[in-house]
């Protein structure tokens, strides 16, 4: 098929030079991002519980980092727990044209391959550029079925060009592992994210791990046939509709990650423009929980969804409005029941006209009611954190330099922060993963 070739002849062909510096500058700000995400999920008591038994049962026999720990595994085992903590705490990048969310789909597992093979800076940034932008253009041809979640699906297409590109494949190489790729998604169900099940962040960690069995896969002369991507992802199995221009529109000269947005609230995308107007209105005004009678939300379709008043645990509560909004009121401590409560005040309402603004503007209206029947409405265009808002770069390397510096001390953490703003100049990228240790020696 001609996307296919067209894709292949840009993975082959790219290289870093091709980019402008903002481009540059802005894959370096995901990549520190992604590490952060990684490093932070891993210190969550399921992640440590996991790399626990995994090493019970001798899988701690490796050269790959697990980001924040002290142990090294097997490169597909460091991929694998590296996906699902990087996804675990909601605190990982998006991409509103992809509609979910590309570098977590391949960036452990590139960079499970890059610590154990000697790359060089240059060559992990062009195989991650290559990686996001192949991702993001899966995910903008896609439209998955209103049950279907963006996890462990799409996105595993850009991988295999991002491990490609690593592994200097030639075209026939790129040709089998996207349609083996694309022939190999996980079905993963909004529902059991709704009801606080983390089995979409176990998605994630295969999508990783299967790269490197789908590199094998490709090496040994295994194919899938060309019209499966299709049947997948257009005729209703796990999508509605596959615009396969889409793969290929602008590839080159437009790059879809400076649409790339950051997380500063540790919960899902659809509840970040509610949380800045209630935010908004707390600048203003002081307000105590007890007070509010009612909250109105009024956002797009996708977010509307998630009205959730009543979840079963705080995971679950990380893709609820009414439990985001109340974790604005009750914000230290596990106040899970405070939150509850405050939830149940909380409404949310789709506004078709914003609706019609996607997928290029996520907007929200709050109307805020009190018991003494005061009332406050805050409009809010977009959420912090997306990619055209002032000081971007500055605030996003702030968020994560701070979180750093709890797991490592600061000096650690700002050599960490300087190692991968300058990555282009590092000769090999495990410079990089022995600063993601625990007590890393500094002298």
């Amino acid at each position: 098929m001609e996307y296919q070739k067209l894709l292949s002849e840009y993975a082959i062909n790219f290289q870093l030079h091709h980019v402008s510096e903002e481009v540059l500058q802005r894959a370096k700000l995901i990549i520190l991002d992604s590490i952060t995400a990684v490093i932070h999920g891993n210190q969550s008591s399921h992640m440590v519980k996991l790399q626990e038994d995994i090493g019970r049962n001798g899988a701690y026999e490796g050269s790959a980092t697990i980001g924040g720990r002290d142990a090294l595994v097997s490169p597909p085992m460091a991929a694998f727990i590296n996906g699902i903590s990087m996804v675990s705490e909601e605190m990982d990048e998006g991409n509103p044209i992809a509609k979910g969310h590309p570098s977590c789909h391949f960036f452990p597992s590139l960079l499970a391959h890059a610590e154990t093979s000697q790359c060089n800076g240059r060559s992990f940034l062009e195989s991650f550029i290559i990686g996001y932008e192949i991702a993001a253009r899966a995910g903008a041809a896609i439209t998955l079925r209103e049950d279907i979640h963006p996890h462990g699906n799409w996105g595993v297409m850009g991988a295999i060009f991002a491990l490609g590109k690593l592994k200097n494949y030639q075209a026939s190489e790129y040709e089998r592992g996207f349609y083996l790729s694309s022939s190999l998604p996980n079905v993963s169900l909004w529902q059991p994210v709704i009801e606080g099940h983390r089995l979409r962040d176990v998605y994630i960690g295969l999508n990783n791990m299967h790269t490197f069995l789908i590199d094998h896969l490709v090496k040994a002369g295994f194919s899938s046939s060309p019209d499966a991507v299709e049947q997948i992802y257009g005729s209703g199995i796990i999508g509605k509709r596959f615009q396969s221009e889409k793969l290929t529109e602008n590839l080159g000269d437009e790059y879809y990650l400076l649409k790339t947005y950051f997380k500063f609230y540790d919960f899902c995308r659809f509840c970040h423009s509610p949380m800045d107007g209630v935010n908004k209105i707390l600048e203003i005004e002081t307000i105590l929980p007890e007070d509010v009678e009612r909250v109105d939300i009024f956002t797009y379709s996708m977010a509307a969804k998630l009205n959730n008043q009543n979840v079963k645990n705080e995971y679950a509560g990380k893709f609820s409005i009414p439990y985001a909004i109340a974790s604005l009121f009750y914000p230290k401590g596990k106040q899970h029941e405070e939150r509850l409560m405050f939830a149940k005040k909380v409404f949310v309402h789709e506004n078709p006209n914003m609706t019609r603004l996607l997928p290029n503007k996520r907007n929200s209206r709050v109307e805020l009611k009190m018991t003494n029947e005061r009332q406050y409405t805050m409009a809010v265009s977009g959420a912090s954190g997306d990619s055209n808002e002032a000081n971007l770069e500055e605030s996003v390397i702030a968020k994560n330099e701070s979180i750093l510096c709890k797991h490592f001390g600061n000096e650690q953490a700002r050599m960490l922060v300087d190692k991968i703003l300058s990555l282009e100049e590092i000769k090999d990228t495990s410079t990089i993963t022995k600063l993601m240790k625990p007590a890393f020696e500094l002298f």
